[in-house]
């Protein structure tokens, strides 16, 4: 009972963390009766009825669901004697239990209870179920005298043996409203503890299935919190707006123009709205709120207060003397494409600047660069003079149309490329004598691929240089397998540098075999120089 004390008082303080709750306390009085392995049927025998009570407190988290912490308690029996051919056998048991249970509880029609306003007094069904935990000991008389005593296993548990089990519990019944707080309750439910010994007999029963108990009777119980002010069908202990009759949805707060945004939270609580913006409306579904916007029934951009324009020229369109094309202000909306101060429509050219005096229209230059198409060595392009009218995108002094890297800056003695520096080269040399591969194979070993990672950059970097990669190996073994093993380690190298982004036409493998030795083969330490990859960079 010690248990049962502490998670009772666990259960009621985690409960009344919810200050805002409606709650309902109960007791129950009636029967209590046991199904087991000493009930010849699978009906309860009802001259082994034993007196039963209850209690519950319950939280409800809406107007027909609750949570209910239940206490059920009584005596539990079975005896031979009720029963023909048992009788002289002798057996008989009394159990005390106690079984608390964390139960959800759904009254089916207690909407019903709160409409139109006003709280009624309903008849409405019920059902419950929820786990718990039993705490029991059974009294147990085997009638060790009978000569039919060999029928109980030794292995069946002594009288006075206590035990704490989890319990599955599930019922039902009806409850009939007394007043606003008050309801009187016919209930049923059943209990099915964890093990075969509410009995004390196991093993010489059926240990397949569990004990079980039933409990029913009548419950009184009575509602707290039931003042509902604004008579809206909410308490007022949950009702947000308790002065003021709402909807249960609102926690009782009322939704004047019923856009589903309580007026509580409602920046338009007359004017029905969304929630993005607080309730107020936007018509024209511009994203300005109508209070915000000087033409609410014609969408617009907030830059101009929510009125529209058509031609994006950032001018209304009833201040748009063109608005279909977009124009500048200084000409009432009205274009001026080439930007000369000349509106289009007085333009002799009114996609090339030129001065008033012609009329809107050049001098001959039709890149508009400052340089007469006589003298534009790119006429159509807009360039310098110091390149004869021609464009240098990476500004390395070299034009476009001759600059083999016109997206770098680079030499102009290099075509517009830059030159990769001596210590590169030589630290792209001491790279690729890193270049390794698994013992008998063309794959690459991982440090490798770190080296490759780094020739891949470089590569990347000076896009006008092409590589050629040369595949070697020492002499032993057959000359064609390592002639075929040469290409293969060449390959294995370019497809990687493709696979980081080089192009395929900037690299060529090649494979020497055994046919380019640059140390002896005869010992190890010259055979391992001459298994080697080699690069060799040229420019485009």
């Amino acid at each position: 009972m010690k248990q049962s004390y502490i998670l009772l008082l666990f259960l009621f303080t985690h409960f009344n963390m919810y200050s805002q709750a409606n709650w309902e306390i109960g007791l129950n009085l009636g029967g209590t009766n046991y199904l087991g392995d000493l009930n010849e049927n699978w009906y309860p025998d009802f001259e082994e009825t034993k007196f039963g009570y209850g209690a519950y407190v319950k939280r409800y988290f809406s107007q027909n669901l609750g949570l209910a912490l239940n206490y059920k308690g009584g005596i539990i029996s079975g005896d031979d004697a009720n029963f023909d051919s048992r009788q002289n056998r002798g057996m008989s048991f009394t159990t005390r239990i106690d079984n608390i249970a964390l139960l959800l509880d759904w009254e089916i029609l207690a909407k019903n209870r709160y409409k139109d306003g006003t709280i009624k007094k309903i008849i409405t069904p019920f059902v419950f179920g929820g786990p718990g935990f039993a705490f029991y000991t059974p009294e147990t008389n085997y009638n060790e005298n009978s000569d039919l005593n060999s029928f109980f296993d030794p292995r069946d548990l002594p009288s006075q043996t206590a035990h704490q089990k989890v319990s599955l519990n599930l019922g039902g019944g009806l409850r009939i409203d007394l007043s606003e707080q008050t309801s009187l309750g016919l209930e049923f439910s059943l209990h099915s503890v964890a093990d075969d010994w509410l009995d004390g007999v196991s093993y010489s029963g059926d240990t397949d299935n569990n004990d079980l108990f039933m409990h029913y009777g009548v419950s009184l119980s009575y509602r707290l919190g039931m003042k509902d002010t604004d008579k809206d069908g909410l308490t007022n202990a949950a009702d947000f707006c308790p002065e003021i009759a709402g909807l249960e949805a609102h926690k009782g707060c009322p939704d004047t123009d019923k856009d589903g945004i309580r007026d509580l939270d409602d920046a338009c609580p007359t004017l029905a709205g969304s929630v993005l913006y607080k309730g107020c409306p936007d018509t024209d579904n511009d994203g300005i709120t109508d209070d915000k916007d000087n033409c609410p029934d014609l969408a617009g951009p907030g830059s101009l207060k929510g009125c529209p324009d058509m031609d994006g020229d950032g001018i209304t369109d009833a201040d748009d003397a063109c608005p279909n094309m977009a124009g500048v202000e200084m000409f009432k909306g009205c274009p001026d494409t080439d930007k000369d101060g000349i509106e289009d429509k007085l333009d002799n050219c009114p996609t090339i600047a030129g001065p008033a005096s012609f009329n809107g229209c050049p001098f001959v230059d039709k890149d508009a660069d400052g340089i007469p198409d006589t003298e534009d060595a790119c006429p159509t392009l807009k360039g310098s003079k110091a390149l004869k009218g021609c464009p240098d995108g990476d500004n390395d002094g070299v034009a476009d149309k001759d600059d083999r890297c016109p997206q770098q800056y680079g030499l102009v003695a290099n075509g517009g490329c830059p030159e990769m520096k001596k210590e590169e080269r030589e630290a792209l040399t001491m790279a690729v004598r890193k270049v390794e591969f698994q013992t008998g194979s063309d794959k690459l070993t991982a440090a490798s691929l770190l080296v490759l990672d780094k020739v891949a950059d470089m590569l990347k970097q000076y896009p006008n240089y092409k590589v050629t990669i040369s595949g070697h190996t020492d002499s032993r073994g057959e000359v064609a397998s390592n002639q075929k093993m040469s290409e293969k380690r060449a390959n294995s190298c370019s497809q990687y540098l493709i696979s980081k982004g080089v192009d395929a036409t900037r690299l060529k493998a090649v494979g020497y075999g055994e046919s380019k030795p640059i140390a002896s083969n005869l010992n190890e330490a010259g055979r391992t120089q001459n298994r080697r990859v080699e690069f060799e960079l040229t420019s485009k």
